[in-house]
């Protein structure tokens, strides 16, 4: 068995890859590339590690690759492959890989199972990826009596001073906590005007 495809290594899309493999292998394969296509459209196609590859949304989503008796499709993800196992018991597989003949070539329909998967499994990790950015991250661990790092109170005193007000932290009660009081102009319902020498206080929060 050949340890490299049998294509140039000059090839830079996909259709001079095909270009170079023989005519039996670049029919079932090209049949292959729209199958991928039809079950992810939008697919890039690119050429990566010497084989022809697509991306969905930025992320590598399958391969295929001919070599001199065989040709192999990539999943890209042993798990997903192996939640195929039952329908691809009839062709040799290994971790991630799928090979298969001219002669018997993956059913089409297995094919745009597998990609479909594939395409699920990735939005499902960029879901994952865009909560854990939106997530804070605390750098260590915190107990509970270290307290927090004050940034709620600086937030809370941003947003009442540009409405005129403030918000102060007073002696906490009984030494535990911490008090906090909102003060806000006091405005005359009548004329709309206000005072600065006029707030009223809101309900203190103790923390």
């Amino acid at each position: 068995m050949n340890a490299k495809p049998a294509t140039p290594a000059k090839a830079t899309t996909i259709d001079e890859y095909l270009a170079a493999t023989h005519p039996a292998q670049r029919a079932v394969l090209e049949t292959l590339r729209r199958a991928i296509h039809a079950a992810a459209p939008g697919a890039e196609e690119y050429l990566g590690y010497g084989l022809a590859g697509f991306k969905h949304g930025g992320r590598p989503l399958v391969y295929f690759g001919a070599w001199k008796e065989h040709c192999a499709l990539y999943a890209a993800s042993p798990k997903t492959q192996a939640a195929f196992a039952a329908e691809l018991k009839h062709f040799e597989v290994s971790k991630g890989t799928i090979r298969f003949t001219v002669e018997k070539p993956v059913p089409l329909a297995l094919v745009k199972k597998l990609v479909r998967a594939r395409v699920a499994g990735l939005q499902g990790e960029q879901l994952v990826r865009r909560r854990a950015a939106e997530r804070p991250v605390r750098l260590r661990p915190r107990a509970r009596d270290e307290g927090g790092s004050g940034l709620g109170l600086s937030i809370s005193r941003a947003i009442a001073r540009s409405h005129g007000g403030d918000v102060r932290c007073v002696d906490p009660v009984g030494g535990h906590g911490a008090t906090f009081e909102l003060f806000l102009p006091f405005v005359n319902a009548g004329t709309g005007e206000g005072r600065e020498d006029d707030h009223s206080s809101g309900a203190s929060h103790d923390a």
